[in-house]
C-alpha cells in the first residue's frame, strides 16, 4: 500500500513538473521584455531635453524599478537596435505613471528595417499616438494594425531598428502638446506580447 502511495506521489510530481514546464514555456512565448529594469537595461536613444533614471517608485510588473522619464522641452527616450524580432506579437504594452494633473499626449514612434533615421523622412516611421491620464495607466498599442506614418505600408515586425517614446515631436499633427513646462512620466513593464 506505502509503495502505491509514493508512486502515486512520484507519477504526480513528475506530471506537475511537466505541466508546469510548458506553462513556463508558452508564457514566455508569448511576452517579451522591450526593457528588463532589473537588469538595469537603460535607454539607449536620449535627447539632451529628456534625463531617464531607474526609480523605486510607481511600478507594475515584476521587474521592481520603474524608469522615471523627465521631458524638458521637446524630446524623445527610447531604444535602437533591438535584438530580437516582434513578428510573433500584436502588443507594445507598458504601464506609464503620469504626474501631472492634467492629460498627457506622447508617441511611441518605431522605426523597422524600411525607415529612415532623419526627420525629413519621418513618412517612413510608426507613429502611434498615446493619452496618459492622470495616475497610472495600462496602455496596449496594436502593432498589427500600425503602419507607416506616411506611406500607410504595413510595419515590418522583423527587424526594428529603434523604439522610442516622443513627447511635442510632432506638433504639427495637433496630437501632442505645445506647451514649454516640464513633465514627469514612470515606466514600467515595457513588453511586446500577443
Amino acid at each position: 500500500m506505502r509503495s502505491e502511495i509514493n508512486k502515486f506521489f512520484v507519477n504526480f510530481a513528475v506530471i506537475s513538473m511537466f505541466v508546469l514546464s510548458i506553462t513556463v514555456y508558452a508564457s514566455a512565448g508569448n511576452r517579451l521584455a522591450v526593457m528588463d529594469f532589473s537588469k538595469w537595461d537603460m535607454p539607449t536613444i536620449v535627447n539632451d531635453t529628456v534625463i531617464p533614471v531607474l526609480a523605486e517608485d510607481y511600478i507594475e510588473g515584476d521587474q521592481g524599478l520603474s524608469l522615471k522619464i523627465t521631458f524638458v522641452g521637446r524630446g524623445f527616450c527610447g531604444r535602437k537596435n533591438v535584438e530580437k524580432p516582434w513578428s510573433d506579437f500584436k502588443y507594445f504594452k507598458f504601464s506609464a505613471y503620469n504626474a501631472q494633473n492634467k492629460n498627457l499626449t506622447f508617441s511611441l514612434v518605431i522605426k523597422d528595417k524600411n525607415s529612415i533615421s532623419s526627420r525629413k523622412n519621418m513618412d517612413t516611421w510608426i507613429v502611434l499616438p498615446f493619452v496618459l491620464k492622470p495616475g497610472m495607466n495600462r496602455v496596449s498599442l496594436n502593432l498589427k494594425k500600425a503602419e507607416h506614418f506616411g506611406d500607410k505600408k504595413k510595419i515590418d515586425l522583423s527587424e526594428i531598428k529603434q523604439w522610442h517614446f516622443s513627447y511635442k515631436l510632432f506638433p504639427e499633427q495637433k496630437w501632442e502638446e505645445t506647451g514649454p513646462e516640464q513633465v514627469v512620466i514612470y515606466i514600467s513593464d515595457i513588453r511586446v506580447e500577443n
